[in-house]
């Protein structure tokens, strides 16, 4: 077999610190140069929740995580996740954590929920797109949260 074998996929993670608690997505690519077995992985921040976010949304996450069957995140522990899951945290985490009233992150919060799976990759790579990203965030929390 010649050529590159990629793999993508998302990895949560939880860090709990002194005073609080942060959740972080990150979307692993895993690289193998001509066959050989040698892997190389490529670790990208999506991003991250802590605080007022991170407690608004804590009862969605465990509902989706349990949903897809994922085990429950221990204390300092890091899981991998489905695809759609993934892009469907990587939308919410993207475009909650600006937000500071909290019926505008409920709003935000239940909108994501009732995306299908084909908008939630829509809008993961609006919100990604390089050079054009802060306009599909924005756009988004408009669309769901009446920003």
């Amino acid at each position: 077999m010649t050529g590159n074998c990629t793999g993508r996929w998302f990895e949560l993670t939880v860090r709990q610190r002194a005073t609080r608690r942060e959740v972080v997505l990150w979307q692993v690519e895993q690289r193998a140069a001509d066959g050989r077995a040698r892997r190389r992985l490529k670790r990208q921040r999506v991003g991250s929740l802590s605080g007022r976010a991170l407690t608004v949304a804590e009862n969605d996450l465990r509902y989706w995580l349990g949903r897809a069957e994922v085990q429950e995140l221990e204390r300092n522990g890091r899981v991998q996740l489905p695809d759609a899951l993934g892009a469907r945290f990587g939308v919410l985490f993207l475009t909650l954590r600006p937000l500071r009233r909290v019926e505008r992150m409920v709003r935000l919060i239940e909108g994501v929920r009732q995306l299908a799976d084909e908008e939630t990759y829509y809008w993961y790579a609006q919100c990604t797109r390089p050079g054009r990203a802060r306009r599909g965030r924005r756009a988004l929390r408009i669309l769901l949260a009446g920003e």
